[in-house]
């Protein structure tokens, strides 16, 4: 079999054909996501939070029906995108978060994504419109790539143009749109095999467009999907490689390994603080297993979920609650019922490599997707994939490969009307771009109201709002040697319902108090196991071991992390509680009159007054303090200075104690850890390089005359 040569020019944007594409892909990204462009919504699901205290409660017949991972964009995403912004606000970069787990290396949660280029527009876009435009700029640029891809592989602009329209507005983009890091990550991909491409034809700018995409898929922040891409464009490497190998010809390893390199670098700001945050993690303490593995086929794609890749809600309107299967959005792979049909006609109309490679990866993926052999090999020989969610995941993968099957199929379509059904210069162009127009309608016109549908759009007003119980708590929560606990009862909580919760588990990042528990993926193993300890039971929800609830109120942990106030939603009567005048609203709330403060000396005397603090700093005044408790979680990279002497930062227990010293002392704390300097340096080192080899390429171009 042989490859179709281009029938267009280089892939790149600045021809005709080129700005027509990018229109277009423009055009639907903001037909998609006008409403909140333009329209005052915030791509989260606030109607959740609508149903909690204080903000009102469940609904009898919601008109939305409770989705756990939607729910994420509330209890996540929002709160840790307003937590960055706030960080650029005070010209800081929040490494640590002081809101959630009596503090926690936030740095270390690879879906902080400080050091992703387009999440600094928080410095200057407030973070609801920010979420918003984030996803447009995504999809465009998600579109845009697997357009350049596609003419790569000699379609023509329109048939690449419909493919790069089917990726960015796939059921996989939009299902997953509310959690932003999995868009953001695998808007990449299309550009890494892109540069794979780019190499193998020795063409320039592949080294540093692959070096840079892979780098790119790291800082985005979720690292299965991170996972999947660098897997992925490995398998096109290698595959390409083989052809060229049968050939008798070389491949470009040494380029490819740079690249490599050079993306490691790049990515390593952020993935280092996350491998250090998750090998003390309780995710780090897990390991492969077969019992795992038969967990794992649990959540995976069912051979009777096919049917949903052209009838999306076979199993189940998700909207009303009547889906069935395990999660909706994390088995969702209708990219449109054209879509498909197209893929299925370049299959088996272009009968060359490309056709069968992206034939064979949309099976492949398909069969990871449904636990298959290849999934099993994945579990048990790719590092920590077997801990990461689900394998159907990788049906973004899929989405990429079968919307360059379907532009195939819309090229070979195109390219029989103009040999067969067209007369004369006009209409050899008018023609074939009528119907390219046509399949990119009904394109929109399947996947936009299905996607609007599916999708909650939140009023900006109703994301996170102040109450009267907001408003006391943040009185109360001034105080920086109290933390305040809402107690949520762990069997409150479902995956099912909307659960009767105080508040959402991250509201205390919005709000700016502080708290003893929080919700993370990634968490420190040792204070969880301390709070299990504490109360005499797992302190996660069952349905969500992320999550951390505390609801013993006799529980030795509320006094060691200096918890001072207590809301619940039933009435308390434990002794040392103290009911506050605030009412109404179905809240109680309640002082802890015995609760030690945060920052304080060991007996037998001394004292300790805090004086400042900000994301990544604590400043105290000190008292003859020999030794000086700090109720804030120990983590590496915490350095100590007592007036300007370094003082080491112990551990005790699970928080920090150190010793400033007799006298009057001024203490000040920083967390500076080593492997965010060492990812910087790295990233640094992979930015010096793509420069040089920039300023070669450019050198070697004009040596030639301007051929490269």
């Amino acid at each position: 079999m042989s490859s179709i040569p281009p029938s267009g020019p280089p892939a790149t944007i600045p021809s005709s054909a080129g700005r027509w594409a990018a229109g277009l892909l423009l055009a639907a990204t903001l037909l998609f996501w006008g409403p909140c462009l333009f329209g005052g919504r915030v791509p989260v699901a606030a109607v959740y939070q609508q149903q909690m205290p204080p903000f009102g409660t469940p609904l009898p017949h919601p008109t939305r029906a409770w989705d756990a991972l939607l729910w994420d964009s509330m209890a996540q995403f929002y709160p840790w995108r307003l937590l960055l912004q706030r960080g650029f606000e005070r010209s800081e970069l929040p490494l640590w978060n002081p809101h959630q787990y009596c503090g926690y290396p936030f740095v270390g949660n690879g879906q902080s994504a400080l050091f992703y280029p387009p999440n600094w527009l928080l410095a200057v876009i407030p973070a609801d419109y920010f979420l918003g435009l984030s996803l447009a700029l995504h999809w465009l640029l998600a579109g845009l790539l697997t357009y350049l891809l596609a003419r790569r592989l000699g379609l023509r602009p329109a048939a690449a143009a419909l493919a790069g329209m089917i990726y960015q507005g796939s059921g996989f983009m939009i299902t997953w749109a509310e959690l932003p890091t999995v868009v953001n990550t695998m808007a990449w991909l299309p550009g890494a095999w892109l540069g794979v491409e780019l190499l193998f034809r020795r063409r320039p700018g592949g080294l540093p467009l692959l070096a840079v995409c892979l780098g790119m898929a790291v800082l985005a922040g979720h690292l299965q999907f991170t996972a999947y891409v660098w897997l992925s464009t490995g398998v096109y490497a290698l595959a390409r490689a083989i052809g060229r190998w049968v050939k008798g010809r070389p491949a470009p390893a040494g380029a490819l390994l740079l690249a490599v390199m050079l993306g490691m670098g790049l990515g390593a700001p952020q993935a280092l603080p996350t491998l250090e945050l998750g090998a003390v993690s309780p995710r780090g303490e897990q390991g492969v297993s077969p019992e795992g593995w038969d967990f794992q086929k649990t959540r995976a794609l069912l051979p009777v979920e096919l049917v949903s890749l052209v009838w999306p809600e076979y199993l189940g309107d998700p909207v009303k609650g009547e889906y069935v299967g395990f999660n909706f959005t994390e088995h969702c792979g209708f990219a449109g019922v054209s879509a498909l049909a197209l893929a299925l006609l370049g299959l088996a109309w272009r009968r060359d490599r490309w056709a069968l490679f992206y034939g064979l990866g949309t099976v492949a993926a398909l069969s990871i997707a449904l636990a298959g052999p290849l999934a099993y090999l994945m579990y048990f020989w790719v590092p920590k994939l077997g801990q990461a969610g689900n394998f159907a995941r990788i049906l973004g993968v899929y989405t990429l490969c079968l919307a360059v099957l379907a532009g195939m199929g819309l090229d070979r379509l195109l390219g029989w009307v103009e040999r067969n059904l067209v007369a004369g210069p006009p209409a050899r162009v008018a023609i074939p771009m009528a119907l390219g127009g046509a399949v990119m309608a009904l394109l929109l016109f399947e996947l936009v109201p299905w996607g609007w549908r599916f999708l909650p759009l939140s009023p900006r007003e109703q994301v996170y709002p102040h109450t009267e119980l907001t408003r006391t708590l943040q009185k109360a929560g001034s105080d920086p040697q109290s933390r305040i606990l809402l107690i949520t009862p762990r069997k409150n909580w479902s995956i099912f319902e909307v659960p009767r919760a105080l508040l959402p588990p991250n509201a205390d990042t919005v709000y700016g108090w502080h708290s003893p528990q929080g919700y993370d993926s990634l968490s420190l193993a040792s204070y969880r196991d301390l709070a299990n300890q504490a109360e005499g039971e797992w302190v996660s929800p069952k349905e969500n071991g992320n999550m951390m609830l505390l609801q013993a109120l006799r529980s030795p942990l509320l006094d060691a992390a200096a918890v001072g106030w207590v809301a619940s939603l039933e009435p308390l009567s434990e002794p040392g509680l103290e009911r506050e005048s605030h009412s109404g609203e179905g809240i109680y709330l309640y002082r802890r009159t015995q609760a030690p403060p945060r920052m304080r000396t060991a007996p037998p005397g001394g004292a300790a007054r805090p004086i400042g603090a900000s994301f990544n700093t604590l400043s105290l005044e000190t008292q003859d303090a020999k030794s000086l408790i700090i109720a804030d979680a120990y983590y590496p990279g915490w350095l100590a200075f007592s007036s300007g002497r370094p003082v080491p930062v112990n551990r005790h227990a699970v928080f920090r104690e150190l010793a400033p010293g007799a006298g009057t002392q001024r203490v000040w704390m920083t967390f500076y850890p080593t492997s965010v300097v060492g990812g910087l340096f790295f990233a640094l080192l992979s930015l010096m390089t793509l420069a040089a080899i920039a300023v070669g390429g450019r050198r070697r171009g004009g040596d030639d005359g301007g051929r490269n």
